[in-house]
């Protein structure tokens, strides 16, 4: 098979592990091993990491319940600090 040929099929199995199932993939691609498929074929796209950055679990709703989770443990502590408590200007997206 030409590298021409072997980066096309290469393109359409990754679009294909994007819609079926692995093991299908694998079969259709004629690998013996399903690790194979999986090394080549299961990769995240840009446009899938476009919309897992767009999704943000930070929201308004989550962050007020945090909020008030650490402040209960707060007093359970007696006021004291640990490594645990929520600041709310501290936290990272992932």
């Amino acid at each position: 098979m030409s590298q021409a040929a072997s980066y096309l099929a290469k393109i359409l199995y990754r679009g294909m592990a994007g819609q079926y199932p692995i093991h299908a993939v694998k079969e259709w691609a004629g690998h013996r091993d399903i690790s194979t498929a999986e090394q080549y074929y299961l990769q995240a796209t840009e446009d899938q990491y476009t919309k897992a950055a767009a999704i943000s679990f930070w929201n308004d709703k989550n962050v007020a319940e945090k909020e008030t989770e650490n402040e209960k443990e707060h007093e359970k502590d007696g006021g004291q600090e640990n490594e645990n408590f929520y600041k709310p200007n501290n936290h990272q997206c992932l």
